[in-house]
């Protein structure tokens, strides 16, 4: 029996390659089609969304063949690299279940259009993901430190708290930018120029954050603050061996404004006050003088003088304060309507937290020693001067001796109590030809 081969047919060639394709699609749908390439998408599927810098973002990543059919079989690993800087996420993964590998977490550390690129650890495959923005966060504030500065100090370097800082967060002063150094996402510092603060006010900070994304958080204040003079004298005639009296405010003697509006001190000042607080002895002037002379004078304020001898702004317990003058060192000058004027003896440190100045504890504290010794070894002002002039003379006799037995708020009332009598006359006598050491 001659054997003859089965002639193949355009049949049976086409049944052939239907077969083949059969076992192909088989093979790949039980996983054993080669991976081809990665594709990158949002876990669960769908386009990445845009995101946040520094908020986590989950993807998926599928082994594919070439069909875009899922290789169940590959179980390795991938490798994630970005165009963008990851903040976390990134490096070999962990190895792959079925073919996916999902809910795996990244984030980023700025802004910008970003793509993921996953490429396997042990072969040549490789996938990208479609581009995705990725949005800068609103910045907040939460505190600012310092929060009170005083007028004319110099720069100074602001602490600011909050979050959702980046890099390129910019602190904003009065809506200025401001040179910003980014120390975390929570904090950031920056460089307050002088003339940020050469005034008496407030000033806003805020911080700007730039697109994408981005924006301006709310609002800090910084108060600006003038200095103080922090400072305590004693009046020879209101001593009283302990303390001063203060007869003239018990009697209602006190003006309600200041009494210093006429010669020789014609000072414009509208210090006022709707009742004369408790412990008040009377007004004073006080004045700063970058020198001695009284050409570098450049302030006076009114202000009031208590029984403990502290020197006080109207509201009767604050020390005074001086707008318009910046942080600096100056002479203190204490001036009475019916004593001779006391300066410092030297330049005194002023700023918001002005350390006491004492003209009672030393004659060394005054300027030339131009205080007198009282009992209990403290020192006060020459009292006398009723002629305002400086020096005590026989014109300030005059005072006493014409208002005898007046009472009230006068000139001549040179041991304030209220009432002009012979007490009064002792202080001229005693004090005849003293002049004040400040320079007039």
């Amino acid at each position: 029996m001659t054997y003859e081969p089965h002639r193949i047919t355009g049949v049976d060639m086409n049944v052939r390659f239907l077969v083949i394709g059969i076992l192909l699609i088989l093979g790949a749908a039980s996983g054993m089609a080669q991976v081809d390439h990665f594709a990158i998408s949002s876990d669960g599927g769908g386009v990445i969304p845009d995101t946040t810098a520094g908020t986590p973002l989950f993807i998926q990543i599928i082994a594919q063949d070439s069909v875009n059919g899922t290789v169940t079989s590959f179980t390795g690993t991938v490798d994630v690299t970005t165009t963008g800087t990851f903040l976390t996420g990134g490096g070999t993964t962990d190895a792959f279940i079925g073919g996916i590998l999902t809910g795996y977490g990244i984030s980023f550390s700025g802004a910008g259009s970003v793509t993921v690129t996953a490429t396997e650890t042990a072969g040549e495959a490789t996938g990208t993901s479609s581009s995705f923005t990725v949005l800068n966060p609103l910045p907040s504030t939460s505190s600012i430190a310092p929060d009170v500065v005083t007028t004319g100090a110099a720069g100074f370097t602001l602490i600011v708290n909050g979050a959702n800082f980046v890099p390129t967060s910019v602190v904003r002063v009065n809506g200025n930018a401001r040179s910003t150094t980014f120390v975390s996402t929570a904090q950031l510092t920056a460089a307050v120029l002088g003339s940020d603060i050469s005034t008496a006010g407030s000033f806003l900070v805020t911080v700007v954050t730039p697109a994408p994304g981005g924006g301006t958080s709310g609002s800090q204040t910084v108060s600006v603050l003038p200095p103080v003079v922090n400072a305590k004298a004693y009046l020879e005639g209101a001593w009283n061996g302990a303390t001063m009296n203060t007869s003239l405010r018990t009697k209602g003697f006190v003006p309600l404004s200041q009494p210093y509006s006429g010669a020789p001190w014609s000072y414009t000042g509208t210090e006022h006050v709707a009742a004369i607080p408790a412990g008040v002895v009377d007004w004073v002037l006080v004045e700063l003088r970058t020198g001695t002379t009284v050409a570098t004078r450049i302030a006076r304020r009114a202000a009031f003088l208590t029984s403990t001898g502290a020197i006080v702004d109207t509201g009767g317990t604050e020390p005074v304060t001086f707008l318009g003058v910046g942080t600096g060192s100056y002479r203190i000058v204490v001036v009475h309507r019916n004593h001779l004027p006391v300066m410092s003896a030297a330049a005194v440190a002023l700023d918001r937290s002005s350390a006491l100045y004492d003209f009672t504890a030393s004659a060394a504290a005054a300027f030339g020693a131009g205080v007198k010794p009282l009992s209990g070894g403290h020192f006060g002002l020459y009292a006398g001067d009723y002629s305002r002039d400086g020096f005590i003379d026989a014109s300030d006799f005059t005072g006493p001796d014409n208002d005898v037995f007046l009472g009230g708020y006068r000139q001549a009332d040179l041991n304030l109590d209220g009432f002009v009598d012979a007490s009064d006359f002792l202080y001229p006598d005693n004090n005849v030809f003293t002049g004040t050491k400040v320079p007039q």
